[in-house]
């Protein structure tokens, strides 16, 4: 779990010396770094334990964390979601001290917490749904991420036209709302009273389906420890849609819902093929034959 952590070593502790002064801790503090077993990885996080507060330090990646997002979406209005202190740069390294919320993430999750999480998740989309229509952002999204796979997708389906048109005519038509866009169970923590959702740096005013299937049907047909098993999926996306049917702006109907969560998974597994390979050399990997399961569902149902 992304929940496990480690006294950081003295050379550790050297490195993250001008970072530590720039937030004005005190040699005698407790740092901990967060590590994974699982994936044998070590994150730039730490968990950083004071007399009178505790909260995490994370190093950012080269896209720069963009603090206006949470003081845009989140500030003052009660969503799950972590307070973001500060952002600042130590160095020629970029870091975010924010809210240490305590938990274990989402992978693996028992049904009633993943229905917990399509509550929560469906809370902070309904409150920032739109009637939907082709938008800037929609198109951004569709050219950036969606676009250039289509003939690489049709050199493994010839027949894809049909599907592909219709999931395009729906993802510009469909309500719109904030997306985290990298919505893996990793980046839930389970906590004692509630889920939370962290890490929404890069998120956006997308279709209001994107975040569906990254949660719940990423390889959620394999038994492995880094996704959610088919029951809690069923089950966020049932508390999802519940919670989102109460507003007056979603008026869609459960069958064309799991429609819609049917192209979410789409989008997802079109961007796991690697597309430099033969078709022999990934017809029999899971997510290759998941795909295939997705545009025959797509197809049945349109």
């Amino acid at each position: 779990m992304l929940t496990e952590h480690r006294v950081i070593t003295q050379e550790e502790r050297k490195e993250l010396q001008p970072v530590l002064e720039k937030i004005s801790v005190q040699d005698g503090a407790d740092i901990l770094r967060f590590i994974d077993t699982n994936l044998d990885k070590i994150y730039d996080v730490y968990l950083i334990k004071l007399k009178a507060k505790t909260f995490i330090l994370k190093q950012l990646e080269e896209r720069r964390f963009d603090k206006t997002k949470y003081d845009t979406y989140f500030a003052e209005k009660g969503f799950a979601v972590p307070k973001i202190f500060e952002t600042f740069s130590a160095g020629e390294k970029d870091y975010v001290l924010m809210q240490c919320i305590e938990g274990n993430d989402a992978r693996n999750c028992s049904s009633e917490d993943a229905g917990k999480v399509g509550l929560e998740l469906g809370k902070i989309q309904s409150y920032y749904l739109s009637d939907g229509g082709h938008t800037e952002t929609a198109e951004y999204y569709w050219n950036r991420y969606l676009e250039k796979y289509y003939e690489k997708l049709k050199t493994f389906f010839s027949d894809i036209d049909d599907v592909w048109e219709t999931s395009k005519k729906r993802f510009f038509e469909v309500p719109q709302t904030l997306i985290h866009d990298d919505l893996l169970p990793i980046n839930v923590l389970i906590g004692e009273n509630q889920p939370w959702i962290i890490d929404w740096e890069i998120a956006g005013i997308y279709p209001y389906f994107l975040d569906l299937a990254r949660f719940a049907y990423v390889f959620c047909s394999v038994d492995n420890d880094f996704f959610i098993s088919g029951e809690a999926a069923n089950t966020f996306v049932d508390s999802y849609y519940k919670e989102l049917k109460k507003n007056p702006n979603f008026g869609i109907d459960k069958k064309q819902f799991l429609y819609d969560v049917a192209i979410s998974a789409l989008y997802q597994y079109i961007m796991f093929q690697d597309y430099d390979k033969s078709l022999e050399e990934i017809e029999d990997t899971v997510d290759f034959r998941y795909l295939k399961e997705i545009i025959q569902v797509l197809r049945e149902k349109g």
